[in-house]
């Protein structure tokens, strides 16, 4: 009688097809890691996402954010995202101001000292105030990303008409116009992530107008911040332009 055929006995060992596959798995968990680390998440991002909800869910608070994002990060800019992209240059300066052109007495000049930001004081505070109105909030977060990307140095002015002032909070227009330029430069640190070491302020009052007081337009445009960007291509392109 035939003996049975004795059946193959497998090799010891994995089967060599799982040293490809572990080589496979190895690579993609090295390719996710790598994904991850580069895109770590910002408030910016976050609080982007709360802020989308506010409003549209109706169940979540002004600061529900906030008490979330101090057990995550620490807190950076609203606009941090852009710090992914590229820096800016003065030839990009006007394309990334445009929307001051849809602000009611916004513009922008050049001078020897810099680049002027000029904002009129009637749509960022009350008559007297130097608390920020809501309107306020989408102008200076977009020039806050501007200064923010490109990473120079500046200084925010507060200039009032010569009119006394009319505030129980304030004596005259040296302290209303300092506390103006204060709360602009206290909202690009908190809501923009700018650094104090990179900007400072100044009160001029009425001491520095640009068009007369006789006049209620003159006086209009006399109330202004203006923010003084300053850097040696600006100061290059004032002068190439001259």
């Amino acid at each position: 009688m035939a003996r049975a055929k004795k059946e193959d006995t497998p090799p010891a060992g994995a089967p060599a097809w799982m040293t490809t596959y572990g080589d496979m798995m190895t690579l993609l968990m090295t390719f996710f890691v790598l994904i991850v680390s580069f895109s770590t998440m910002q408030e910016a991002g976050f609080k982007a996402a709360i802020g989308s909800l506010q409003g549209a869910l109706g169940i979540l608070s002004d600061t529900a954010g906030e008490a979330v994002i101090g057990q995550i990060v620490q807190p950076v800019n609203v606009y941090a995202f852009l710090a992914n992209r590229p820096r800016q240059t003065t030839g990009r300066i006007s394309k990334d101001l445009n929307f001051l052109a849809d602000v009611k007495g916004a513009y922008i000049k050049y001078d020897e000292r810099g680049m002027h930001i000029v904002l009129p004081a009637e749509v960022l505070f009350d008559s007297g105030s130097a608390m920020l109105s809501s309107s306020a909030n989408d102008i200076l977060r977009r020039v806050g990303a501007f200064l923010y990307e490109n990473n120079a140095q500046f200084i925010i002015e507060g200039h009032t008409d010569n009119r006394p002032v009319n505030s129980p909070f304030f004596a005259s227009n040296w302290e209303l116009s300092a506390a103006r330029a204060t709360a602009v430069m206290k909202f690009f640190n908190e809501k923009c992530g700018l650094p104090y070491d990179r900007m400072s302020m100044a009160g001029y009052a009425e001491y520095h107008p640009v068009a007369s007081n006789d006049t209620a337009e003159g006086r209009r445009k006399n109330r202004r911040v203006e923010i003084v960007v300053q850097g040696e291509e600006i100061k290059r392109k004032y002068y190439d332009n001259r």
